[in-house]
């Protein structure tokens, strides 16, 4: 297998030119902010295209991904635009969308040409929900992902905020929905809504918002994430998808 990636790297860098190997080296360093979910999905998978085991920090070797990859990425990407880092995301998304086009453009990986292909179209409509008009984009994603989950499986979702140490957490929303309606700007508008209150909660009353950061877990049995502002440890903010078996089946994306 390294073999195999040591003679895949040097046919690569038989075919680029000075331009386009900056674009991928510049896609390998990763993002300045923390989107984990974002590094492994991108950022790890092309440095094992690239150079496979030997590079330092996180790979991804295997072409593998689950639900809840795909909507943690949803989450980060929504998240960023709804905390005004918008801007950020995407250049971080267009150094990622630019190494995908290089590595297809390359005709280096063969075996990896469709997934190399689904990854750059999930990319773009990631793009799209990371800004302010996300509607299409997201209806994008779930067309994407149709023929890997089914979408009408039942999913559990829940939106909390709590503002203070001694508080129980407030639901903002709670109910079990579909894959289809989980995937559609009717919950992401549950997002911006619940974002509201929770902006409502924090009571600045400057000019901006404080810092407002998040993080974002996928596990077994769904995706969970925080928000919280960095000065304080309340109020946060909390969502919770629970997909179960069908949010960590594994498939190899194509097109």
């Amino acid at each position: 297998m390294q073999e195999k990636t040591d003679k895949l790297f040097h046919e690569l860098m038989n075919e680029l030119d000075l331009p386009e190997v900056y674009t991928v080296m510049t896609a390998m360093r990763g993002c300045d902010f923390s989107l984990p979910v974002h590094k492994d999905v991108f950022t790890a998978r092309i440095r094992y295209l690239v150079f496979g085991r030997k590079v330092w920090g996180i790979i991804r070797d295997e072409p593998e991904l689950t639900l809840n990859h795909i909507l943690g990425l949803i989450f980060e990407a929504f998240l960023m635009n709804l905390t005004n880092r918008e801007g950020e995301y995407s250049h971080y998304i267009d150094h990622i969308r630019g190494a995908l086009n290089v590595l297809e453009d390359s005709g280096v990986f063969r075996e990896e040409e469709k997934e190399i292909q689904w990854l750059c179209i999930l990319s773009t409509n990631l793009k799209g929900i990371g800004e302010p008009y996300y509607r299409d984009a997201i209806k994008d994603i779930r067309e994407l992902i149709t023929k890997y989950v089914d979408l009408d499986e039942e999913v559990y979702t829940r939106i909390m905020l709590k503002r203070s140490i001694d508080e129980k957490s407030e639901v903002l929303a709670r109910e079990k929905i579909t894959l289809y309606e989980l995937f559609s700007p009717k919950f992401l508008a549950l997002i911006v809504k619940a974002f509201h209150e929770y902006k409502k909660a924090l009571r600045y009353e400057g000019g901006r918002l404080p810092v407002i950061d998040f993080i974002t877990d996928p596990n077994l049995s769904g995706v969970y994430v925080e928000v919280s502002n960095e000065y304080s440890d309340f109020p946060k903010l909390f969502i919770n998808v629970d997909i179960g078996e069908e949010g960590y089946k594994k498939w190899r994306p194509s097109i």
